[in-house]
């Protein structure tokens, strides 16, 4: 069964332009490029850690309800929005949420219900789930969001193969809270 997902909603950055400013001593001139580093910072160090920080709205598409339930793959999970489904004549259904069990494992699991999954159409986008993940930035994550804002602010060409890309303390942060898989 073929399961997609994305991101709805932006998360909060990790840092503020002026805590950024502070630690990179940058002048007021510099803040759209500073803002930019803010955002790609932060969106780096999540996706190098596997885990989502400042609350975020992800949608999960599939083709059906899956028997073992409805796999996420962004946590840690906050709370699910809602599930909605196609129904065989084409209207649309919700699947209540108090009906709802999240399995969660090292920040991604499964939602499945407590009873038994409506019956969904057959199409590519029967089953709809929107959940919040991300229950916020820790110091550890803003230390190493403030690492690679600088460290691009100061390098803003590329300085040699990908893993050279990271500053040392910061790659060193990340993988204190990179989820690992098992």
């Amino acid at each position: 069964m073929t399961v997609r997902s994305w991101r709805v909603t932006e998360p909060e950055p990790a840092i503020t332009l002026e805590n950024a400013k502070r630690a990179i001593r940058a002048t007021d001139d510099e803040d759209p490029l500073i803002l930019s580093l803010i955002a790609a910072a932060s969106e780096r160090v999540e996706i190098l850690t596997g885990r989502a920080f400042g609350p975020q709205t992800w949608e999960v598409i599939s083709a059906g309800f899956p028997s073992g339930g409805i796999e996420y793959e962004w946590g840690p999970l906050v709370s699910v929005t809602s599930i909605e489904y196609l129904r065989a004549d084409g209207t649309t259904g919700s699947v209540p949420l108090d009906d709802l069990d999240v399995v969660e494992a090292s920040d991604c699991g499964f939602v499945r219900t407590l009873s038994t999954w409506p019956a969904a159409r057959t199409s590519a986008n029967a089953v709809r789930m929107r959940y919040v993940a991300g229950r916020g930035w820790t110091d550890t994550t803003r230390q190493a969001v403030r690492l690679l804002v600088g460290h691009w602010f100061k390098n803003r060409e590329a300085v040699g193969d990908a893993q050279a890309e990271l500053p040392l303390g910061a790659s060193a942060l990340i993988a204190s809270v990179r989820r690992i898989a098992v």
